[in-house]
């Protein structure tokens, strides 16, 4: 039964929230691109998956050209009143070899994703500590030092300031959020597209996912957080309203002489007036439970200070989901067809790159990872084509036309690019799943 409740919940997940909970539920990091218009919307929508469904407190780190490296550590850290969520942040024993106690740790004030420049940071409080979801915005257009750095954190799981060492908590997540969009490029008066900007590929190459995620599929958590603020609006009103028809009342009676008996006295509405605000605003014991958002209003989500909402997806529940994953059988000849698409991938005329032995291993991973969450405890060949489609989607390298392999062997130039136009990684994807038997 309550794994029957789990599924329920991962059921009615957004394409971004499952994005999230597979690398939550393998300890792993994500990158989710969408159109450039769209970029500011995504990353607010990731923020409230963060604080909303998994109940974990996320950090915007924009990124651009002029970014340095100390910009990037001082915005991953947050301000805490609270504990660390791991505890206490783990310390090198290099720190007591440190000359003085102010040089412990450093302290910047907290910093707003809109408004971080480029200047040095000042000190970091020793309250600070890594925020859980790390949203890297533009993380491609950062210089290579930032982009390295990036890399650094999610390999050792720990940053390195001047004087410091922070620890990232234990439940972790860095998401790379890119855009999209694409150019036409002149070369040797030939037209081809391509990516815009593209991450280092070491870093590209760590990360557990790509996503794109389509602008018509909607927000939904911005959607439901601004149709909450619209019924609060509502209600409000009708409370001024109500309260504004008690005062009315009051004034009536004491023009009339009501005051005598207190019926209409200016506390009588006063009382009557909070009384409302407690039936409409649902601030008793007796109010209904929360809904999906947990109850987490606009001015809530935006209080550093207050405590995270209730998770929809908890980390009891993400564990669970991991120990299922574990668990998952595979057969020899779904295991046959998985390997097969790893090689046609490799031998695809347009991929120049990007099947690497590290994608290889998220491929077996997030297979095994979706089966809990379609209620299985064995992967299908269908699971095995969608985490082709994820695992890849951001790692293959398409070869330009000049490059082609056929051409070693006196292929045409005109031809090659006629085959390569519009190929992309997608194109790849479902052409060597259209090539591959799938095992009945």
């Amino acid at each position: 039964m309550e794994h029957e409740n789990l599924l329920r919940k991962i059921y009615d997940l957004s394409d971004v929230e499952l994005a999230l909970l597979l690398s939550l539920l393998a300890r792993e990091h994500c990158l989710i691109s969408t159109p450039t218009t769209e970029l500011p919307e995504l990353v607010e929508e990731l923020q409230l998956c963060a604080t909303r469904t998994f109940g974990l407190r996320p950090v915007v780190v924009p990124c651009h050209s002029r970014t340095t490296v100390e910009d990037f550590n001082a915005a991953l850290l947050v301000a805490a009143s609270s504990p660390h969520p791991s505890g206490h942040v783990r310390r090198s024993p290099t720190d007591s070899r440190l000359k003085s106690e102010q040089r412990h740790r450093l302290h910047v004030p907290p910093l707003s994703p809109l408004t971080m420049t480029t200047t040095a940071p000042t000190e970091l409080s020793a309250a600070s500590h890594i925020a859980n979801v790390v949203i890297a915005r533009d993380l491609d257009r950062a210089p290579r030092l930032v982009q390295i750095q990036a890399l650094e954190l999610l390999r050792t799981r720990r940053i390195f300031t001047r004087t410091a060492i922070y620890a990232v908590p234990k439940q972790f997540l860095f998401v790379a959020v890119v855009s999209s969009d694409s150019k036409v490029v002149e070369e040797a008066g030939t037209r081809r597209v391509v990516a815009a900007q593209r991450l280092v590929p070491h870093l590209n190459d760590l990360l557990y996912l790509g996503h794109w995620h389509d602008p018509e599929d909607g927000f939904a958590n911005i959607e439901e957080v601004e149709q909450s603020e619209v019924e609060e609006g509502k209600e409000e009103r009708e409370v001024e309203r109500t309260a504004q028809s008690f005062r009315s009342g009051a004034d009536e009676g004491q023009r009339h002489g009501w005051s005598d008996n207190n019926s209409w006295d200016a506390e009588s509405a006063a009382s009557s007036e909070s009384v409302l605000k407690t039936s409409y605003g649902q601030t008793t014991a007796d109010a209904p439970a929360p809904s999906r958002s947990g109850g987490f209003t606009t001015e809530e989500r935006d209080s550093p200070n207050d405590a995270v909402p209730p998770a929809i997806i908890t980390t009891a529940e993400i564990s669970t989901l991991a120990h299922l994953a574990e668990q998952v059988r595979v057969d020899v000849d779904v295991l046959r067809y998985q390997m097969n698409i790893v090689s046609f991938l490799r031998m695809h005329r347009a991929v120049a790159g990007g099947v690497t032995p590290t994608a290889t291993k998220h491929f077996e991973r997030l297979a095994r990872s979706l089966a809990p969450l379609h209620g299985l405890d064995f992967v299908t060949p269908a699971l095995v084509a969608l985490a082709a489609r994820k695992v890849y989607l951001h790692r293959i390298l398409l070869t330009a036309p000049e490059k082609e392999r056929s051409m070693q062997w006196g292929s045409d130039l005109a031809a090659i690019e006629a085959v390569l136009e519009g190929v992309g990684p997608e194109e790849v994807i479902e052409d060597v799943l259209e090539a591959v038997t799938v095992p009945v």
